[in-house]
């Protein structure tokens, strides 16, 4: 299913902006409806509009046996109006019509000789002549508006936890506000870190001094993910689940059992390699150890026999269950058969009373040999 979300231009993209592999029984209909991302979808801003099935414009469809249904789903952008008003001390205003959902929106003002610019006021308000804003899921709508000078300089900087526990400064925020009101500085999303919001260093809110000297300051904790680690089958231990902060180094491992060899890690991504060692991403991480299971060969020396003695098979892999192979009895001719013995690296595998049936232990593994014992 090939997810098309259209660009801020109206236009749908040549490339899928989401596609998804997905399963269902062959033949089963399908409504296209039922298949939109909710995730793609905006309230009031992007919703899902039609679908296609080989380029015709469908509701339905069906699964086909051979996998090759492909079914492309249209998401609309919503257009909303910016409506500019000018205010007193403003000659003209630019950037006013119709711009789609999430479109980049700049508007400008000419300011009269004998006025000092102020901000917009309305759906929202900026202290920027020329601002530049995301266009949101709604009409906006406002007035361009002077007053004497209200363009006094403040900080706002942001520390984050290290991985040592103590903070650094990431991120300084040059603003403007109008002298002696109070400036409430806005926490940022930074990933792998969350705003601190009961640190005693916190300083949120201020008043602008009039020599730009005011320095706000918001603290980040460094948020911990775990990583879950599971044994498969023929891995005897894995190392590695723990809690980590995010970026920490994080080295998992695992310890296979005899009779099997590495394959890989699955999970949140497929490793190679049986000891990887990474930086914490931020999310948690799931990761299961693989391996393949080892053959090895089952051989029967019927020791001179008149007729030879046959296996129901000759090689076996290890297993978590037990295994059983039929020998079909060798003949030698002036002689009885009085044992079958076992050799080999297995030696925990048996043969029952009779000669007649190879018993291999769960979790046995090694090359298996029987040998047949003759008394005149």
């Amino acid at each position: 299913v090939n997810h098309f979300v259209m660009n801020t231009t109206g236009a749908y993209p040549t490339t899928a902006t989401l596609t998804e592999v997905l399963t269902g029984t062959t033949g089963a209909t399908l409504t296209l409806a039922d298949l939109k991302k909710s995730t793609l979808e905006v309230a009031n801003g992007i919703s899902y509009s039609y679908g296609q099935v080989a380029g015709s414009t469908v509701t339905t469809t069906s699964i086909l046996a051979d996998g090759s249904r492909v079914i492309n789903l249209y998401y609309i952008r919503s257009s909303y109006a910016v409506t500019l008003t000018k205010g007193e001390g403003i000659s003209a205003v630019t950037g006013a019509k119709t711009y789609y959902y999430d479109e980049s929106v700049t508007i400008n003002a000419i300011v009269m000789n004998g006025y000092t610019w102020s901000k917009w006021t309305g759906t929202f308000e900026n202290e920027s002549l020329e601002y530049t804003f995301t266009m949101p899921a709604n009409n906006v709508t406002l007035t361009a508006n002077t007053v004497a000078n209200a363009d006094t300089a403040y900080k706002v900087e942001h520390y984050q936890e290290s991985l040592t526990g103590e903070y650094e400064l990431y991120e300084t925020e040059d603003l403007t506000g109008e002298t002696d009101t109070t400036a409430t500085a806005e926490s940022k999303e930074y990933t792998g870190f969350t705003f601190d919001s009961d640190n005693a260093n916190n300083v949120i809110t201020g008043n602008i001094a009039g020599d730009g000297s005011l320095v706000l300051k918001l603290y980040y904790s460094r948020n911990s993910y775990t990583v879950t680690l599971t044994a498969g089958t023929g891995i005897e231990s894995v190392s590695g689940n723990f809690s980590y902060k995010y970026e920490e180094e994080v080295t998992i491992s695992a310890v296979i059992k005899g009779g099997y060899t590495w394959l890989n890690w699955t999970g949140s991504e497929t490793l190679e390699d049986i000891e990887n060692t990474f930086n914490m991403p931020a999310n948690n991480l799931e990761y299961t150890a693989n391996t393949t299971a080892n053959k090895y060969s089952i051989t029967l020396n019927s020791n001179e026999a008149t007729t030879n003695g046959e296996l129901s098979a000759t090689t076996y892999a290890t297993s978590t269950s037990e295994q059983t192979v039929t020998v079909t009895l060798p003949a030698r001719t002036g002689y009885t058969l009085i044992d079958i013995t076992v050799t080999g690296d297995n030696v925990s595998a048996t043969v029952n009373a009779d000669f007649t049936t190879l018993t291999i232990p769960a979790e046995s593994y090694g090359n298996i040999i029987l040998t047949a014992e003759w008394e005149a």
